[in-house]
């Protein structure tokens, strides 16, 4: 893998998007260890969008 990413990332899969009901460009789904979607974050804001994904996953971690 070029960039050498722990965590998945698709680029053009239409038919991912559609199943996934992905409605804007960037989507981040945080999927927990059970398989359970338990973020969704649509589009993208300098400063909080990094905020809002880093707080998820800590809490994530810590159950």
């Amino acid at each position: 893998m070029e960039h050498k990413y722990t965590y998945l990332v698709t680029v053009d899969n239409d038919a991912l998007a559609k199943s996934w009901n992905v409605r804007g460009i960037p989507t981040f789904v945080i999927i927990d260890k059970a398989g359970k979607v338990r973020k969704v974050q649509v589009g993208f804001a300098k400063g909080k969008t990094e905020a809002v994904l880093e707080d998820t996953v800590k809490q994530l971690l810590a159950e």
